[in-house]
């Protein structure tokens, strides 16, 4: 409860406490990397995806011209290409490519995935786009109007801030007249090996947020929350987790657990394997190696049986569905 955590910042822990311990408590900023670009790495790639998402929808929302339909998709199409080229230009200049050919390959790939993205949208029933960029205790990006500037409280015993790329309303509401609402966080990498409710604590966004939005919007019942890989390379795949009471419980069980291993003062470290390669630990794509050494997964094969069962809260985690 002294600090407010990003589901980003907590997945660390699941991945390994000693990390969580320098990224989210200790705020040990990760070393950047400094080279020449030729093309856009996955990080860059993102944040355009992200800046395009959330001009093109909040420029149709203000035109009256959301939910995108069968009929309105050739307008819709027109301002995506006028919007990607604008922002595309922008990271040209942000990033002065070395190699231009190649870039340019880069920036046809996600302006194709952004076209699939929008045609998909189409195929929507249930859910309107309302909000985008919606933020809580966070206080740089472009962000949603309406968004928080506190970071929000969650009944499980945790201060959260973060942004929900993604706010949907349904077109109807409950016979109580409340509106139904869905959090949803987008996603352009592969899908993991692990979904299930959080993943055994690697997949936290879509239950954190919709766990926000309830107390954002506590008037309104929240159904769910979901991952959108919305690439080709995450096959357009939606993953979405209901708000309901194993939710809440598998949550509530995360929560107690990091709580514990911090009342301890016991973050060691103490890595995962990965989930791709058994044989291979987080250690492999771990930005504070250079902190701990080479030689992490091997120590931690050889701990006491006494730290063992002080890393019990940990093995739980890793355990959630």
């Amino acid at each position: 409860h002294a600090r407010a955590y990003s589901a980003s910042a907590l997945a660390h822990f699941t991945a390994c406490p000693y990390r969580f311990f320098l990224h989210a408590i200790m705020g040990v900023a990760e070393r950047p990397e400094v080279f020449a670009v030729d093309e856009l790495d996955a990080r860059q790639r993102g944040v355009l995806f992200h800046r395009v998402q959330r001009a093109l929808l909040s420029d149709l929302s203000r035109d009256g011209k959301l939910p995108v339909t069968r009929d309105s998709l050739p307008d819709a199409q027109r301002a995506l290409e006028s919007t990607f080229a604008r922002l595309s230009a922008r990271a040209r200049d942000d990033y002065a490519p070395s190699i231009g050919d190649v870039f340019e390959t880069s920036l046809s790939a996600i302006q194709r995935d952004l076209t699939e993205w929008l045609e998909r949208a189409v195929q929507e029933k249930v859910f309107v786009p309302w909000h985008f960029e919606l933020g809580f205790g966070v206080r740089h990006g472009e962000l949603d109007d309406t968004s928080a500037r506190e970071p929000v409280e969650l009944p499980i015993g945790i201060r959260l801030s973060g942004a929900i790329d993604l706010v949907e309303r349904a077109h109807f509401k409950t016979e109580g007249e409340r509106e139904l609402l869905r959090a949803t966080d987008y996603k352009t990498g592969a899908v993991p090996d692990k979904l299930g409710i959080v993943g055994g604590g690697r997949v936290l966004q879509p239950l954190l947020y919709a766990l926000a939005l309830e107390q954002l919007f506590p008037e309104a019942r929240v159904t769910s929350g979901r991952l959108y890989f919305c690439t080709a390379r995450g096959e357009y795949k939606s993953h979405e987790v209901a708000l309901d009471g194993t939710g809440r419980a598998v949550m509530s069980d995360l929560v107690r657990s990091i709580d514990a291993m911090i009342e301890q003062g016991f973050l060691p470290a103490a890595p995962a394997p990965l989930p791709s390669d058994r044989e291979k630990f987080e250690c492999e794509r771990c930005a504070y190696r250079p902190v701990c050494g080479p030689y992490e997964a091997e120590r931690v094969g050889a701990v006491k049986s006494r730290e063992l069962s002080r890393l019990a809260p940990l093995f739980k985690v890793r355990g959630l569905p």
